[in-house]
């Protein structure tokens, strides 16, 4: 992947963020039946909203690219000192959010 130019790398990066997860926000958008122009409007905003994160950090790589090089080094470094301690920390969250998601619906239901 280092070895990409700009081009080809942008490209990919367009092409292999998680647009799935776009397609379900709009399609829970979409259950809200839009009819009206307000409505159309809202879903582009959400769209748009939903992968400016990706656009903002392929234009900063292209307009900074010694310092979004710098960051994304400083990035990588803490990320592969502490994996372990990330993924423990994620499952744990991940966990109590089932648990505490099943316990409710056990008491709502009762």
């Amino acid at each position: 992947m280092d070895g990409l130019s700009l081009w080809v790398a942008a490209g990919l990066a367009a092409f292999l963020q998680p647009w799935t997860l776009v397609a379900a926000g709009a399609a829970t958008v979409l259950e809200a039946k839009i009819s009206t122009a307000g409505s159309v409007l809202m879903l582009i905003g959400f769209c748009l909203l939903a992968t400016s994160g990706y656009l903002y950090m392929e234009l900063y790589a292209v307009f900074r690219p010694a310092q979004a090089g710098a960051q994304l080094q400083r990035l990588r470094t803490w990320l592969e000192s502490h994996q372990d301690q990330v993924i423990i920390v994620i499952c744990l969250l991940l966990g109590f959010w089932l648990v505490g998601n099943s316990i409710y619906l056990l008491l709502s239901y009762t």
